[in-house]
């Protein structure tokens, strides 16, 4: 896996969400070993392993619709967490909702970060 070009996109958050970016980890969904981050917080990558392991489980529990492209949650404090899912890894992101419009995040953000995200590990 080339880290540069993931150091690339980072960038590229940055410079789109300024401010608004608290937190991006781009990490392996089995060992949770982190492969690219910026402001990660300690154990984040388990929670967020967590998160999508019981939500997954209960929607097969229940045969409902499996999730496809990413999760998105609101959070307390105006945050929003987005978690995609693509191969063997997850790309997460929190945002500050006062200062990222969402339709900027579900339109140009997410979509961006998915293409980017296939591209890169289909390369590696």
């Amino acid at each position: 896996m080339n880290n540069s070009q993931f150091e690339v996109e980072i960038k590229e958050l940055k410079k789109t969400l300024k401010d608004g970016l608290l937190s991006t980890i781009i990490f392996d969904k089995d060992s949770e070993e982190i492969i690219m981050e910026y402001n990660y917080t300690p154990n984040s990558t388990k929670a967020y392993n967590s998160i999508i392991k019981h939500t997954l489980n209960i929607f097969r529990e229940y045969k409902l619709d499996n999730i496809d492209k990413y999760m998105l949650f609101h959070l307390e404090n105006n945050k929003i967490l987005v978690i995609l899912s693509i191969y063997n890894y997850r790309w997460t992101l929190l945002v500050n909702n006062n200062q990222v419009k969402l339709g900027v995040l579900l339109n140009i953000v997410i979509p961006n970060m998915r293409n980017k995200f296939q591209d890169i590990i289909k390369v590696a």
